[in-house]
């Protein structure tokens, strides 16, 4: 009797809920023809094989058909079907496409794209002109660093904002174009509403000035530094006492200093100028340079030879072990790549590289070993979703989650 009531119990309380009423769900989004024929033909393939003109073409298409209530209906389908949002994937396409200087079949972009992209930009580069601004090497005045490891994590970030400064100049110089092109229409012009007038008549070569500013700092912060390193490296190497492992870095980093600071002031005495931080503006620093060039020689001797073999060979090994590229499961390269020399040679690498122990322990996410399955499709494992645990190495690449 007892095992009968709990059973009665819950066949009471099934049917007295059955005329409760029911929890709203959400409605599918419903859109229209044309919309979804945009999506099928240009922008979720596009979306799919990292076709940046058809995410370019299908966005546009869009844009131009909807209005703004419209547009967001087509936003919240596309969130529902976790796909990236026009607002998301158009600014990044569009100065994709700038930085290989593709323009021939694009549509112009109009106020209402504009309206939509440029502020994602902005803000974009605003945060990297912040972040250059609070890294060490932008200051006035720097130190040397404490160690090997420490030198080059500060060179390793210099060549990661590097990049994002010039993403941060081909989008504005985007804007600047666009918006020109836009001024042409004299009668579409005259529709704008305040907020659209706005942000065509905002003062844009302003912040591309800034940016080249921090982009000087930055450079010539990174100069110093180098003549730090080389200053700590000629020590190193006369020191009989240093380990193999220290003579190996600072033979290594004798060459590939001279290197860039040879080209910088080769480019500065042709442009007749010169540097205007306050430790590198007297034209003797040439001289100096010179000088640590061959006490580094003199002192590096076949240590020179060696750190080159082993340090190209760890860079070589690490692009294939770790890099990954966009499309099938990392083992291939974007169509793009076909159309710029940049995007062949460009890959996906973490922003830290792991170790074996991080990878053993689950520590980072887990790269497949694919050259152990002979690159073979259909053997390799999903790879580790991007964000703020990669970035791109090689090359101008985008600004946005994460990547550089």
């Amino acid at each position: 009797m007892r095992q009968i009531i709990p059973s009665v119990l819950a066949l009471v309380s099934v049917f007295l809920c059955s005329f409760l009423p029911a929890q709203d769900k959400q409605k599918p989004i419903k859109l229209s023809k044309k919309n979804h024929q945009s999506l099928q033909q240009y922008y979720l393939p596009g979306i799919a094989h990292k076709n940046l003109a058809s995410i370019v073409h299908g966005a546009n298409q869009i844009i131009r058909r909807n209005d703004s209530e419209g547009f967001q209906k087509v936003e919240s389908y596309l969130k529902s079907k976790r796909i990236p949002t026009i607002s998301t994937a158009l600014p990044e396409a569009r100065i994709r496409l700038a930085s290989m200087n593709v323009k021939d079949g694009l549509p112009h972009p109009g106020i209402r794209e504009l309206e939509i992209v440029v502020p994602k930009l902005l803000k974009q580069i605003q945060n990297v002109q912040q972040t250059v601004e609070q890294f060490s090497l932008a200051q006035e005045r720097i130190k040397p660093a404490e160690n090997w490891r420490a030198y080059e994590r500060q060179f390793w970030t210099s060549h990661v904002l590097k990049n994002r400064i010039q993403n941060s100049q081909t989008a504005l110089k985007w804007i600047r174009q666009s918006i020109e092109q836009l001024k042409a229409d004299k009668k579409a012009i005259k529709k704008l509403n305040d907020k659209q007038s706005a942000l065509v008549n905002a003062n844009y070569k302003t912040k591309l000035n800034e940016i080249k500013q921090i982009e000087t700092r930055l450079a010539e912060g990174d100069i110093e530094l180098r003549i730090y390193r080389m200053e700590d490296a000629v020590r190193t190497l006369a020191d009989a006492k240093s380990s193999a492992l220290k003579k190996l870095d600072a033979a290594f980093a004798i060459e590939q200093d001279a290197v860039v600071l040879n080209d910088a002031i080769r480019k500065h005495k042709g442009n007749n100028t010169w540097f205007r931080r306050p430790n590198l503006r007297d034209q003797s620093v040439a001289a100096t340079v010179n000088e640590l060039i061959i006490a580094g020689r003199k002192h590096g001797g076949n240590w020179q030879e060696k750190a080159a073999l082993l340090k190209v060979a760890i860079h070589w090994w690490q692009r294939g072990r770790y890099g990954f590229g966009p499309e099938k499961n990392g083992l291939l390269k974007s169509k793009t790549a076909l159309m710029n020399q940049r995007e062949m040679f460009r890959l996906i690498m973490p922003l830290k590289m792991p170790n074996r122990q991080d990878v053993q322990s689950q520590k980072v996410a887990f790269y497949p070993l694919r050259h152990l399955h002979n690159w073979a499709i259909e053997y390799s494992k999903p790879l580790p979703k991007g964000g703020d645990s990669y970035t791109r190495v090689e090359g101008r690449v985008s600004l946005f989650n994460g990547f550089v």
